[in-house]
């Protein structure tokens, strides 16, 4: 199995031939769009799984907002 681990803030990517790293946050990003005449910017999918308290495994999709230039990272949209 291979993972495609991706730095957005540093636009850099390491390819990990499996298994999955142990230290590395429970999320992943499923889509990633440049937003239209703003090159520094772009709008990501981030999906996290996590356990809710009825401990029951539950996946979050969230829509953020990344400004490559200063870093700053907005959750437009929370889907449970």
């Amino acid at each position: 199995t291979l993972f495609m681990v991706a730095n957005l803030r540093t636009r850099s990517y390491e390819v990990i031939d499996g298994p999955f790293p142990e230290d590395c946050p429970n999320h992943d990003i499923s889509s990633v769009q440049v937003v239209p005449n703003r090159p520094g910017e772009i709008v990501y999918v981030l999906n996290r799984s996590f356990y809710d308290e009825l401990g029951e495994c539950r996946k979050r999709h969230d829509l953020v907002h990344l400004n490559l230039n200063t870093g700053v990272e907005n959750v437009l949209l929370i889907d449970w």
